[in-house]
């Protein structure tokens, strides 16, 4: 009988750290899906800072770009020299949006706009992104 007492009382207690666990769990769970919430909104205020910087009178860059009637074409091609190691590398600009980071091939550096600027081809190309290159008189 005494053996069937202790048995008794080990799975009680068992049962109890498994429901703490499963509380834990619960608890872990429900944090986890506040911060997927927190990171969608982060997320898309970030979208809409970026369409912003990127033209000042569309959401649509591109749509910016069709507006303005320029005497000189759009130039899609700027040399990204790096600020870390001074590598140089030509890239194809986006049209659709500001290119926030950029990580260097030759040394991984992780470049990002300089304050002020909307995008690393802004602060480390050799000219201006579509969408500045837009707002500059023809």
């Amino acid at each position: 009988m005494e053996r069937v007492a202790e048995h008794e009382a080990r799975i009680a207690q068992l049962i109890a750290e498994m429901q703490a666990l499963l509380d834990e769990q619960h608890r872990i769970v429900a944090h986890l899906d506040r911060l997927q919430v927190k990171a969608e909104a982060i997320r898309a205020a970030w979208r809409g800072r970026l369409r912003a910087s990127c033209s000042g009178r569309a959401n649509d860059p591109m749509t910016a770009l069709r507006e303005t009637n320029m005497a000189t074409p759009i130039q899609l091609a700027s040399v990204l020299r790096c600020p870390q190691c001074g590598f140089e590398k030509e890239e194809t600009m986006p049209t659709d949006a500001c290119q926030f980071f950029y990580q260097c091939t030759h040394c991984g550096a992780h470049l990002r706009p300089k304050p002020g600027d909307c995008c690393v081809f802004c602060s480390y190309g050799s000219r201006p992104c579509p969408s500045k290159q837009a707002e500059q008189p023809g």
